[in-house]
């Protein structure tokens, strides 16, 4: 376009016009009550700096693109009532603490977001660029797709709820955010995305908040991302295209808590950290865990351990056993009084094992040299254990018996 213009109502904020044959279409924008009114869906660009006030009473844009490209530059969009389409390309986007509810979509390439205000979309969400400290909660209201490939400091959401009533959320590519609401979803699809994965970046405040009458969850694979000590709710009904999940530590040493079962039903569960003599754990307490095959620590030569621990709870798996060439002195099993419901093998090769009377049902126990004491029923014997204790069980093996 022709000239810039730098819109401020600051002077006259309950009444002023704006006519501008090459910034908005139609051409005149006309006050509407305490805000500004544009007579229907029309693009703004700003050019530059400057806050963005518009009260309540704003009608519809039907596009505003922050382009602050070769300027240092903020823009404040404060607003609780409908919005176009969101672009966001260069400079820099701050919500505050107001909400954008809803905008129709909601892109971002470039540039900076802030704020944490609530920011509901009617359409696509897709995260390609720039960088983020926004701190509040994004809803998809109506079916679209959501992408977020990237992860990672300064580009991770901060809570998204996907799949609400009605809503089906398509994974365009993989979603980072530190927490996960779901919903019952159209027709009991709530996410539908075979070929992509959600990571749930965990760092204290993160969530896993998933209805028991959540709509079917349909991914790739299920990532655990360890920054911080955190803990997550009940997980279960995922259809996992590659059965897989994975629990990384990103950051050293860190335990991922469960506060709720964790149903992962035969998918494959991987417990890891990346960098050597150090560890990523998961500690289901009182909880179950439902998997296939878990393997502890990083199959790479020199990389970290992995530890999985029990108080009461309950390990329903086909096996354990320890990654190959992982550090073995960080790989460990704490069963605590828990229960093992086993169908293969639990090798205790290298793998660090405490129990104080856990209860092993089925399967085949070997090599394992616990710390503490294991009460057998039903397993078949193997060589190299050591205060494994063989109580035949009278109800037959893989019937789980609560821990005294």
């Amino acid at each position: 376009m022709a000239d810039k213009y730098l819109i401020d109502p600051t002077n006259e904020p309950h009444a002023w016009a704006l006519v501008a044959d090459d910034l908005f279409n139609p051409v005149e924008g006309q006050a509407a009550g305490d805000g500004l009114g544009i007579d229907s869906p029309s693009t703004l660009l700003l050019s530059s700096g400057g806050d963005l006030n518009f009260g309540n009473d704003v009608d519809a844009f039907g596009q505003i693109g922050m382009d602050f490209t070769g300027y240092a530059s903020t823009a404040t969009l404060q607003v609780d009532t409908w919005l176009g389409p969101i672009d966001l390309a260069a400079g820099a986007l701050a919500t505050g603490a107001f909400d954008i509810a809803p905008c129709t979509s909601f892109s971002m390439s470039g540039g900076t977001l802030t704020g944490s205000g609530a920011i509901d979309v009617a359409g696509n969400i897709s995260i390609t660029g720039g960088t983020m400290s926004h701190t509040g909660t994004w809803t998809q209201t109506v079916t679209g797709t959501v992408a977020n490939a990237t992860g990672g400091a300064g580009h991770v959401l901060a809570h998204i709820v996907l799949g609400s009533a009605g809503v089906v959320s398509t994974l365009a590519d993989d979603v980072h955010s530190k927490g996960f609401t779901f919903g019952t979803g159209d027709g009991g699809v709530s996410v539908a995305g075979p070929t992509k994965r959600l990571y749930v970046e965990i760092c204290g405040t993160s969530s896993w908040v998933q209805p028991a009458d959540a709509g079917s969850i349909s991914m790739n694979i299920l990532s655990l991302y360890l920054y911080d000590d955190g803990s997550l709710g009940h997980i279960h009904d995922l259809t996992l295209a590659s059965n897989a999940v994975y629990l990384t530590g990103v950051i050293d040493d860190k335990t991922l808590t469960a506060i709720g079962d964790f149903d992962f039903a035969a998918a494959a569960l991987t417990i890891k950290e990346s960098t050597n003599a150090k560890w990523a754990a998961m500690a289901m307490g009182a909880f179950r865990l439902t998997a296939g095959v878990v393997t502890l620590g990083d199959a790479g030569a020199g990389k970290g351990g992995g530890r999985l621990g029990l108080t009461t709870g309950v390990l329903d798996i086909v096996s354990i056993e320890k990654a190959a060439l992982s550090d073995a002195a960080e790989n460990a099993l704490s069963l605590d009084r828990g229960t093992v419901l086993c169908s293969d093998f639990v090798d205790g090769t290298t793998i660090v094992i405490t129990a104080g009377g856990a209860h092993v049902h089925g399967g085949i126990l070997r090599d394992a040299d616990v710390t503490g004491q294991i009460h057998r029923f039903g397993a078949t014997a193997d060589s190299g254990n050591t205060n494994v204790v063989d109580c035949p069980s009278p109800i037959g093996p893989g019937v789980a018996l609560m821990a005294a």
